[in-house]
């Protein structure tokens, strides 16, 4: 039969082991916290960054809406320029067949 003495030692030492594996237990889940912290950093950051592309491509998009609607203003002028040629063309020609040239 052990001593009182052994059994307190053996206390003493279960104790130790169990603040050691406590303390590689904890360590770790302060590790786990902090890659979690590092990966929503890193998460914010991609999220910035995909929150920029969606702006500019917005951004690229009105710039886009606004080339069109001044291409199209720009091709009703011509068609009006064309027309207005047209009927120069015409009074010319009607002009020289009246004159006789």
């Amino acid at each position: 039969m052990k001593s009182i003495l052994e059994k307190v030692e053996e206390g003493n030492y279960a104790t130790k082991t169990g603040k050691v594996s406590l303390g590689k237990v904890n360590k770790s889940f302060e590790d786990i916290n902090r890659f979690f912290n590092e990966i929503d950093i890193l998460i914010k950051s991609e999220f910035n960054k995909t929150e920029f592309l969606a702006k500019s491509f917005t951004n690229a998009s009105h710039k886009t809406e606004s080339i069109t609607f001044i291409s199209e203003e720009h091709v009703v002028a011509s068609e009006e320029v064309l027309v207005t040629l047209h009927e120069k063309r015409f009074y010319i020609q009607k002009l020289m067949l009246d004159t006789d040239w």
